[in-house]
């Protein structure tokens, strides 16, 4: 009866670990900046003047605040801009944009 319960834990344990790691895929997966267009800018620390800056001097163009304090919805090219804040030595996050970020912001030729 013991060896019968262990095993059912360790499989429970293992079904729950998988859960898990599919949830995390997808997560990271829909947050995962796209090549070209909106994404959120998030500074690891500083005020919003940075990722402004770096994002402006990328080309970027500057949608909207965003939802964390400090942090800008841009529309540009992630290379670019993650390239410029590194020569900056400012310490960037980027994330894509959600949808109701951007609504109502975009122009018509970007929206998809």
């Amino acid at each position: 009866m013991y060896a019968h319960g262990v095993s059912s834990v360790f499989r429970n344990i293992a079904v729950v670990g998988q859960c898990a790691l599919v949830l995390a895929g997808m997560t990271t997966l829909a947050l995962w900046p796209p090549r070209q267009g909106a994404m959120v800018l998030v500074p690891a620390a500083g005020s919003a003047a940075g990722p402004i800056n770096v994002a402006l001097a990328a080309g970027a163009s500057i949608v909207r605040a965003g939802p964390v304090a400090g942090s800008v919805v841009v529309i540009g090219e992630r290379t670019r801009i993650l390239d410029r804040a590194r020569a900056s030595g400012l310490s960037l996050v980027a994330f894509a944009a959600p949808r109701g970020l951007c609504e109502g912001a975009l122009p018509r030729d970007v929206r998809a």
